[in-house]
């Protein structure tokens, strides 16, 4: 009787569950709309269902849904579903690697659904830079980041470098016409024109274009300036 005992606490402990995935609010799997309703420029979380992760977006002030959090904890905490009940299963430690998968240093800069104007950057495949473009706030991809730096760890020596076309001249950027890109920023550049031979302003909208951009007059000279 003692054994069977034994036995009976043994296949109770063993057929102990782990614990079912809390249920979450609707309203953590609607999005922000498509446009704000108001003109504030407000930045909050969202939980995206799809990704299964909390991202920012830009809140207009008023309307909207229940779905908007000030932090990234207080989003998680309602959003993200986590186990409830007994748990006894120890799962291992996952080291976190801070750099992106190629795939994601390899996708065009995405604006994004919203509305919002703010400057990151994204890493350029074929110029082998992290270049600057215009962010709607919310969507988007994950070739995006809040800085230049930031970009260059995650995504430099990732991307198979191109190989150079034999016989291309580098200075052929210097014949290039002035290319604003499809972003909307206003950021002013220099481009070089071989007609007046000389480096003149024009604005680039933050992303794509050509080589024949550069930050400064100098820089811009001292590329394409025939002796």
């Amino acid at each position: 009787m003692e054994k069977c005992a034994v036995l009976l606490s043994v296949l109770v402990l063993v057929w102990t569950p782990l614990g079912k995935s809390a249920e979450v609010p609707d309203f953590c799997k609607l999005f922000p709309p498509d446009g704000p309703s108001c003109l504030a420029y407000i930045p909050q979380i969202f939980y995206n269902s799809t990704s299964q992760e909390c991202e920012e977006f830009i809140y207009g002030g008023c309307g909207g849904n229940n779905n908007r959090f000030d932090s990234k904890k207080k989003c998680m905490e309602t959003c993200s579903p986590q186990p409830s009940g007994p748990k006894h299963e120890i799962m291992p430690l996952v080291p976190l690697v801070g750099r992106r998968s190629n795939k994601a240093c390899t996708l065009p800069p995405k604006t994004g659904t919203c509305y919002a104007r703010m400057p990151r950057y994204f890493y350029n495949s074929k110029t082998l830079k992290c270049e600057i473009f215009i962010y709607g706030g919310c969507g988007g991809n994950d070739n995006r980041f809040v800085t230049a730096r930031e970009c260059q760890l995650s995504c430099h020596h990732k991307v198979e470098q191109p190989t150079e076309t034999p016989g291309t001249d580098q200075t052929d950027i210097c014949l290039l016409p002035p290319e604003p890109g499809p972003c909307e920023a206003y950021i002013p550049r220099y481009h070089y024109n071989q007609k007046t031979q000389k480096c003149e302003e024009f604005v680039y909208g933050g992303c794509h274009g050509n080589q024949n951009n550069f930050i400064n007059e100098e820089e811009c000279m001292k590329k394409c300036k025939k002796d």
